[in-house]
């Protein structure tokens, strides 16, 4: 490289996902060298052509010739590790779509033969103007308690167990990370789980962290609702709901009751004026701020806090496939 605005990118991946990071790329001022997807993608040879690439190779092997400067991994999940091994060798910064894979034995393999610190992980709901709001005011407190509310699989009441696996370890991920990265790694956690009926149930999740903050994480099937995140503090609530909008209630206001209601109706008011950021109604929410930390990565070697480790990617993938065995407690 030589000008910061010559940063040679080399992607693998053109399924629904690849775009998005193409479009953030590009807005970041990677030059877009090669792209590739599975042998001989019709895929691939589109989005070459749409965004300009300078090459579109027919094999993995192929763009593995090209002299590039960094590696997007943009593949499903079952083949990024295989992927990831092999770039390693090349000793250059790589950004892995999340989950990296559904076996924290593989992650952590493939950590251990990454020795220089190369790979980072794409969990692009850290970078959300709402996450970076909260983030700030959650230094002001010290004792946290926090409830996450994850409905999956929100309109199908026939979700076979291999659809709910599917979507809490490859889904689901994104809400875990963003929990630890937002209050840090528990200490411990216990599970209990509710059932509706055969397919439909619920998980409860308690945290419980080194500093006496406490959290509680519900993950429901089959429950039509939205991701959430609560924090509670004195005469303040912090909300991220959905995760793109944040909110501070500090006041209580008051509905006068009225002849066909007689009821006062006592409403939670919010003064925050928060209003989500150009970025992530351009792009994909979080994907501009992730690839400009990425850019970061690729030009100084150092990981911005944002950009998720294999480590915190093994945690993550751990922590997922724990709510997969059997609950610590029934209700």
């Amino acid at each position: 490289m030589t000008r910061k605005s010559e940063i040679r990118l080399g992607v693998i991946g053109a399924g629904r996902i690849a775009p998005h990071h193409i479009r953030a790329a590009l807005a970041n001022g990677f030059l877009l060298d090669s792209i590739c997807g599975r042998d001989f993608s019709k895929n691939a040879q589109s989005l070459g052509k749409q965004y300009g690439f300078k090459k579109t190779c027919s094999t993995f092997e192929e763009l593995l010739a090209r002299q590039v400067d960094a590696y997007l991994v943009l593949t499903e999940t079952s083949a990024q590790i295989e992927i990831a091994r092999e770039l390693v060798k090349r000793d250059k910064p790589i950004l892995v779509e999340k989950p990296v894979s559904r076996s924290p034995e593989q992650i952590e393999a493939l950590e251990k033969i990454d020795t220089n610190q190369r790979i980072a992980v794409g969990y692009n709901r850290r970078n959300l103007h709402s996450t970076i709001t909260m983030k700030n005011h959650l230094t002001n407190l010290d004792n946290i308690f926090f409830i996450m509310n994850i409905p999956e699989l929100s309109t199908n009441l026939k979700a076979s167990s291999e659809d709910i696996e599917y979507m809490i370890l490859e889904n689901s991920v994104h809400a875990f990370d963003l929990a630890f990265y937002l209050f840090g790694r528990p200490r411990k956690w216990s599970t209990k789980k509710v059932y509706f009926d055969s397919k439909t149930f619920a998980s409860i999740v308690d945290l419980n962290y080194a500093n006496g903050s406490k959290g509680i994480i519900g993950l429901t099937i089959g429950v039509p609702d939205n991701w959430s995140i609560d924090v509670f503090a004195p005469g303040k609530k912090y909300e991220m709901s959905p995760l793109e909008n944040f909110a501070i209630f500090d006041k209580m206001g008051t509905i006068a009751s009225t002849n066909e209601r007689p009821n006062k109706l006592y409403v939670p008011q919010s003064s925050s004026g928060w209003l989500p950021d150009k970025l992530d109604l351009e792009f994909k929410a979080g994907f501009y701020r992730q690839m400009n930390d990425f850019r970061e990565f690729v030009l100084t070697n150092s990981r911005p806090e944002r950009l998720a480790s294999l480590s915190d990617a093994k945690f993550v993938i751990t922590f997922a496939q724990s709510l997969l065995s059997e609950p610590t407690d029934r209700i």
